[in-house]
């Protein structure tokens, strides 16, 4: 393919402010050490991840696309299959990008302010030609004009500005990605519009909200939560948990995935509270009562709960010792009340819980408040991210090693779940 000039569409694309001081760090390699980043999952129209979405800000000077995705090849590697969304600072791409050999899971995305830069277009026609996946980002209420599709393997746009491809533009094979939908049935509508996906999830439609009747897993669970938490003992929480014949089987499975990392296998309820104690086998109850909803349009919450437990256990070394073992269960618990359809103060009736844990989830208080508030941020919106960031004290380099660490555990238990 010969270079040629990207046809730039009409309007503008709003750019970032910074989200952090520039003294936060002092690496000199334009990489990951330069940029906060946040996250998303792209589901399909049956909510299932199919893609992961970074988004990258630039907090110090000097970032470029080609130290981002040397400094990503690990993690985008063992992702294996999994798509990458790389979202870039608009002034990221560089010519380095062409001695790289681009990852095959990997998609550039860029908005208007970075295609409309001086000499940009002709960027992207040679990076096309080294076949690297491009993605573009619309700004809202504007329609994509034809001339993209041959360009994009994806576009992003807002739910609402999902549009029907005639038969000559589907054969160009444009992959809308929808996101924004404020409610459960317009993020529907987009894939019934010809989305092919959906960048994150309307966990704040009131739906979601509404009480729900326990299922009978879930039941089951919530017994043995409470046997715990009063120290039962062991014989009696596995027969509590026998009165469903397939949750020990679940538990053994999910307590023995690679996400974890335990040192060797378990193989009965005895010898994990023998090798594990109660406090951690909190953690696997609490994400078999979230999986153990069968509702689809739950199914990304659960995903979003890993993912914050995940990355909340990576923190807990930045919080006091006391509070470590409550960082797993906080991300876990964090969506629970629209999971299950159980208010939270009716869930902490029936399961005792610490009182930072209820506080953050229930008041918004406590020391591990400004940790979940991080871990919301980190899903949606850069420039709050860097402000908790500062807030905690952490830099970005530490915190977007933490974020990957967590996104590839999830991925693996996502596998193989």
């Amino acid at each position: 393919m010969n270079a040629r000039q990207i046809p730039i569409p009409a309007g503008s694309v709003p750019s970032l402010h910074r989200a952090l001081d520039r003294t936060d760090d002092t690496g000199a390699d334009g990489g990951l050490s330069h940029v906060v980043l946040t996250q998303g999952t792209v589901f399909d129209a049956t909510r299932r991840p199919i893609s992961l979405r970074l988004r990258a800000l630039d907090v110090l000077p000097g970032v470029t696309a080609s130290a981002l995705v040397q400094d990503l090849r690990p993690f985008t590697t063992g992702l294996g299959q999994l798509t990458v969304l790389l979202a870039l600072p608009d002034a990221a791409l560089d010519e380095r990008m062409l001695d790289l050999p681009p990852p095959a899971n990997l998609v550039l995305e860029v908005g208007l302010d970075a295609v409309a830069r001086p000499g940009a277009g002709s960027l992207l026609a040679k990076l096309l030609a080294k076949r690297w996946r491009l993605a573009f980002t619309m700004a809202p209420g504007t329609k994509v004009p034809s001339s993209l599709y041959e360009i994009f393997d994806h576009v992003l746009v807002q739910a609402g500005d999902v549009q029907r491809l005639d038969e000559a533009d589907a054969r160009r094979r444009p992959r809308f990605i929808a996101h924004g939908a404020p409610t459960l049935i317009q993020a529907q509508a987009a894939f019934v519009g010809g989305a092919v996906g959906y960048l994150g999830w309307p966990m704040d439609d009131p739906v979601l909200r509404e009480p729900r009747k326990l299922q009978s897993t879930q039941s089951v669970l919530m017994d043995v939560m409470r046997l715990i938490r009063a120290d039962a003992p062991p014989a009696e929480v596995e027969q509590a948990l026998k009165r469903d014949p397939t949750l020990l089987f679940k538990l053994l499975k999910l307590v023995n995935t690679p996400a974890f990392g335990l040192p060797m296998e378990i193989t009965s309820f005895q010898h994990a509270v023998l090798l594990l104690g109660y406090r951690k086998l909190m953690r696997w109850l609490v994400l078999l009562m979230s999986s153990a909803n069968r509702d689809p349009n739950v199914a990304p919450l659960v995903h979003y709960s890993i993912t914050r437990a995940f990355l909340l256990d990576a923190l807990s070394p930045t919080v006091d010792r006391d509070l470590q073992d409550d960082m797993f269960l906080l991300g876990a618990f964090s969506l629970l009340d629209r999971i299950g359809g159980i208010p939270f103060e009716t869930l902490f009736q029936w399961v005792s819980l610490s009182t930072h844990l209820s506080d953050a989830l229930l008041k918004r208080s406590g020391p591990l408040a400004p940790l979940l508030a991080l871990c919301e941020a980190a899903e949606a919106d850069a420039e709050a991210t860097g402000t908790q960031l500062r807030r905690l004290l952490l830099s970005p380099s530490q915190f977007n090693a933490h974020l990957l660490d967590a996104l590839t555990r999830a991925n693996t238990l996502s596998a193989d779940g």
